[in-house]
């Protein structure tokens, strides 16, 4: 009943997808129509008040810092509430392509209103004009004459007498062994760098141990999307990292993050869209079984999970 009264206000509404006020506004009907207070969905979604009444507000600004997971929480709420998120997927994909291009502009702005500001400021100090020397250009040829006078020296002083000292020992006749088979001298052989077989262990249905590493050679984490896109986010020591970048990623591209590890490291891997183990973890390549608990359910009801591997000293 709930539905069908929701997409009765869509129509009454006319929506068409254009603004972030039209799927704000949405969600709020459908929360009110389900009888939902805002402290009641929060508790539901496990999303702060912040967070929801900014989403019901249209408030894009409020998730600049973290905007590539703005669709998750979109469809999650949107999930929670009953309604088909595929109604309004395409349009929050153009609202924040959108966003994206606002800001990118916004900067130009600042960059010609600085640029304005600066020439604007030299006018009225009455900067003169260069004067028809270009102390620049003279510098310049004063320095490549030096230059000039510097290796015609060096050639003179250095390299001329070593030359000829090269050539008074190519007379020199060297006599070679009588039997160069009797050398017994072996050719050295570059010492092989074994691989170091890491052990690892479930110690919760997402939580692992990695022990017998070296803290001289690097650990090569592996995320690979395998059905469909994945948001994907790695912390290492409660710090989010930089690279790999925060993002969703398309299905079969490779996300690697590389490192020297030390004694209670803990790399967390952030991950959107579990359902149906759609995603492929490997660590020095080998495989990541996942618990089926996560695997199936993971948390925020199979939309996203949160791998954690510590690394334990002897």
């Amino acid at each position: 009943m709930a539905y069908r009264m929701s997409v009765l206000f869509l129509e009454v509404w006319g929506w068409k997808g254009e603004s972030m006020d039209r799927i704000a506004s949405i969600i709020k009907h459908q929360r009110e129509l389900l009888g939902l207070s805002l402290e009641d969905l929060s508790v539901k979604t496990k999303l702060t008040l912040n967070q929801l009444e900014a989403l019901e507000q249209g408030n894009i600004d409020f998730f600049k810092d973290d905007i590539s997971y703005l669709p998750f929480i979109i469809r999650f709420v949107a999930t929670n509430l009953d309604l088909e998120y595929a109604n309004f997927k395409e349009d929050v994909d153009q609202i924040i392509a959108s966003y994206h291009s606002t800001q990118a502009f916004k900067k130009i702005q600042e960059r010609d209103e600085l640029h304005r500001s600066i020439k604007q400021k030299a006018n009225k100090l009455g900067l003169k004009k260069k004067t028809n020397i270009d102390y620049t250009f003279v510098s310049l040829m004063v320095l490549l004459s030096v230059l000039v006078f510097a290796l015609i020296f060096t050639f003179f002083t250095v390299i001329l007498p070593r030359l000829t000292q090269n050539n008074d020992d190519s007379n020199t006749i060297v006599e070679l062994p009588e039997n160069p088979e009797d050398d017994d001298t072996e050719t050295p052989t570059d010492p092989v760098d074994e691989q170091v077989v890491l052990i690892i262990n479930e110690s919760t249905f997402n939580s692992y141990t990695i022990t017998d590493f070296d803290e001289t050679k690097s650990v090569i984490f592996k995320v690979v999307p395998q059905n469909r896109p994945s948001w994907i986010r790695f912390i290492l020591n409660n710090t989010i990292l930089t690279l790999p970048a925060t993002a969703t990623y398309p299905i079969n591209q490779e996300i690697i993050y590389e490192m020297i590890p030390t004694a209670n490291d803990e790399v967390s891997i952030r991950l959107g869209d579990m359902v149906g183990g759609n995603i492929l973890i490997l660590v020095n390549d080998q495989p990541i079984t996942l618990n089926p608990r996560f695997d199936s359910r993971a948390s925020n009801n199979g939309s996203a999970g949160s791998l954690t591997f510590r690394f334990i000293g002897e």
